[in-house]
């Protein structure tokens, strides 16, 4: 359903649920990540350096005789 980067040093990553409403014309969604990092990305965390967590979400409409229509699109970072 939805994408995902995998890191680079084997951190696994799923999406556990995800519940998506339209809400008065505006989508809502609510999701259930769930993220184990890699022992070089708790230990460069425990040394203070940054990480980034960067979330891209796209709602699509698939049609089947015209190409899918995108209907939404957001790009959540945490630091």
């Amino acid at each position: 359903m939805l994408p995902c980067v995998a890191f680079a040093d084997s951190a696994k990553f799923s999406i556990d649920q995800v519940r998506a409403e339209n809400a008065d014309g505006v989508y809502v969604m609510d999701a259930d990540l769930s993220l184990v990092l890699s022992t070089s990305i708790t230990d460069a965390l425990r040394s203070g350096v940054g990480v980034i967590f960067l979330i891209e979400i796209e709602l699509v409409n698939p049609r089947r005789w015209l190409p899918d229509e995108l209907i939404g699109r957001l790009e959540q970072r945490y630091e």
